[in-house]
């Protein structure tokens, strides 16, 4: 969970898909991941998905470091975790409507 300084969305956005993203989808084991923001509340939210604990543990250093410089752009951790995902649903796994 991150706090983010309101009235600068246009250029954390623009960090968001110019610097973060990318770096995001070149690091080791990564899977996917979300990004979800509140900015009335003030805050932002992303989860990333990566295929082992150990690559999750060596990401979380990694952006623990603001290697992206968010903080120049307001945006500062409040929360971050290492978490093991217990269930998973998508679209593609819903069961069929019998009519």
């Amino acid at each position: 969970m991150w706090n983010i300084e309101k009235g600068r969305e246009e250029e954390q956005q623009r960090g968001l898909e110019q610097e973060v993203v990318p770096m995001v989808q070149r690091a080791p084991g990564f899977v996917t991941g979300y990004w979800t923001s509140d900015q009335a509340a003030g805050k932002a939210y992303a989860m990333i998905l990566l295929d082992t604990e150990e690559a999750a543990r060596q990401f979380m250093a990694m952006v623990e470091g603001d290697p992206s410089g968010r903080s120049k752009v307001g945006i500062l951790p409040e929360m971050l975790a290492v978490a093991k995902v217990i269930a998973h649903a998508d679209s593609a796994a819903r069961p069929a409507i019998q009519a």
